[in-house]
């Protein structure tokens, strides 16, 4: 069962697997945001986390919210059934408010997904 607060993996196309935190919901669909490699002058505006925030996380990282998605659990569930998704450890609360606080204030954070997390 898919929850706010887990997080996965998803493998990209480049067979790459990255931090994906699930933030809202709204009616079937759950929003997931992921997390990139923090490069100096990379969206500044971003929320930054760091090792303590999550064991999959290795070194400084931004919340990348241009690339948000939403997805419906059974695509999520058949995911990880299938190994192209690796459910992880569920955030702490404090490190889902401050993303979820710095995604309404990122001018990165597409406004169509506002409904899932206010």
């Amino acid at each position: 069962m898919t929850k706010i607060g887990d997080t996965i993996t998803l493998v990209t196309g480049s067979g790459v697997e990255h931090l994906y935190f699930i933030i809202g919901k709204h009616g079937d669909r759950f929003l997931l945001v992921n997390a990139t490699s923090y490069k100096k002058g990379k969206d500044s505006s971003s929320c930054i986390l760091d090792q303590k925030d999550h064991p999959f996380i290795q070194h400084k990282t931004i919340v990348n919210y241009g690339d948000t998605l939403d997805s419906r659990e059974t695509t999520i569930e058949r995911n990880i059934s299938s190994g192209l998704s690796r459910k992880l450890a569920q955030i702490d609360k404090k490190v889902l408010s401050k993303i979820v606080k710095n995604a309404l204030s990122s001018e990165a954070f597409p406004g169509k997904y506002r409904c899932y997390i206010s």
